[in-house]
């Protein structure tokens, strides 16, 4: 059995070999002579493109072969090197220009401000009134009802202050001083006696049944015990129902009650049985409220609880979580570069969509850019079908956005697929 890469490489091999890139600027002799070329022949009266003889069969080793990379020399790889410095630095050279430029036009810009503010004419600014201070003077003197009343009040004052309270008496609030024995007094509350209960069994009070029995203390609070003990129960049972997760199971337990006695008096009443469609946590609150428990007996699932490890357990623990973590590490090393291409790809394709460009063309070179970047890529996903899956799952998602008729994301969008995949914008 061939797995997904070795098909997927028969398949590449025979797209490469049945596919025909007309050359920038080629002729109409230089068109037939490439079709000749790759064993085509044109048919001009039927206008058609034959080719001749048995398909050629594409095996497994021809196909690696077909679909092997290209290893480029090391000239090859240094006029790459330095065409790409070359790129770097007109473009810091480009940069540099503009905002040279800028700063000129900046500079030209200020000057000429300045010119103009200095040919306005200027206004005359009146200069600031000094506010003459009135001279310091004493206590302002008043006149009149208002005079005399202060004369008194200063001399109550003074008063007061010479005099000492004596012994059994004390000061009023408006500065005059009262004995103690003159003050009024405060009304007291009568105390009333304590009333003696009855002794005895026989002594019946006025206005009450002879036959009325007092309950003792020690039948309330048993009565209280057994209630407070039910309670708990309930609270038990409630919290049994929110663990249940079958979601089925709940829809039954509702079906159930819905074809018992008060199911049915509900339904007569509110014209339709409880739905069973609800979400889960809808259903098991239905079951708390109709209180379905006291009918029906539903099984409660047993609370999980984490089993206690011993020391020699929490590290072996230990060392297996550092042992996931560091295959993670790796695998995540083997694989960010993939992660980026594809998100660098997915980014540029929508801008240009976004852009204007046609979809079908934006598609077809999406799709020689994967092909070329799988032979690069080749150990990653010969070893991860897995990861090599969900990589082409992306792509061929981009490809149908590329192609349908619907609006294009917007750069916003885009920003959030790129934080939603990868975390970063």
């Amino acid at each position: 059995m061939l797995s997904i890469t070795e098909i997927r490489t028969l398949i590449r091999a025979h797209n490469k070999l049945s596919k025909i890139t007309i050359p920038a600027g080629a002729k109409r002799d230089d068109l037939i002579k490439l079709l000749s070329d790759k064993g085509y022949s044109i048919n001009h009266k039927l206008k058609l493109i034959v080719k001749p003889g048995k398909p050629s069969l594409i095996t497994l080793k021809k196909a690696k072969k077909i679909t092997e990379p290209v290893k480029k020399t090391d000239e090859q790889k240094a006029t790459v090197v330095s065409k790409k410095k070359e790129k770097e630095e007109k473009k810091k050279e480009e940069t540099k220009a503009v905002v040279k430029q800028a700063k000129k036009e900046a500079v030209k810009e200020f000057k000429e401000k300045k010119k103009a503010a200095q040919k306005a004419p200027k206004k005359k600014v009146a200069p600031p009134v000094k506010k003459e201070t009135p001279p310091a003077s004493g206590p302002k003197k008043v006149k009149g009802a208002k005079a005399k009343n202060e004369a008194l009040r200063q001399k109550l004052i003074a008063s007061n202050k010479k005099k000492a309270v004596p012994k059994g008496s004390h000061k009023m609030p408006d500065g005059s001083i009262m004995k103690n024995k003159d003050m009024p007094k405060k009304p007291q509350r009568k105390v009333l006696k304590e009333t003696q209960k009855p002794s005895g069994s026989d002594v019946v009070q006025p206005g009450k049944p002879a036959d009325l029995k007092i309950e003792s203390k020690k039948d309330a609070t048993e009565e209280k015990k057994a209630k407070n003990v039910e309670r708990v129960k309930v609270v038990e049972i409630r919290k049994g129902i929110n663990r249940i997760k079958d979601v089925g199971y709940l829809r039954d337990i509702i079906n159930q009650w819905n074809s018992s006695p008060p199911g049915k008096k509900l339904e007569k009443s509110r014209g339709a049985p409880l739905k069973t469609t609800d979400a889960i946590t809808i259903l098991r609150n239905k079951i708390i409220l109709y209180k379905m428990y006291d009918i029906i007996d539903i099984k409660i699932p047993e609370i999980t609880r984490r089993k206690k490890l011993t020391d020699e357990e929490r590290a072996a623990k230990k060392v297996a979580a550092a042992a996931q973590a560091k295959v993670d590490r790796d695998k995540s090393k083997i694989e960010s570069p993939v992660r980026t291409l594809v998100n660098k790809l997915y980014v540029e394709f929508l801008k240009r969509k976004v852009e204007g460009e046609d979809g079908k063309e934006l598609a077809d070179e999406l799709e020689e850019q994967w092909d070329d970047s799988y032979d690069e890529f080749d150990d990653v996903f010969e070893d991860d079908d897995d990861f090599f899956e969900e990589m082409d799952g992306f792509i061929s998602k981009l490809k149908k956005k590329l192609k349908s008729n619907e609006p294009s994301l917007t750069m916003k969008e885009i920003s959030v697929w790129r934080k939603a995949n990868y975390g970063k914008e």
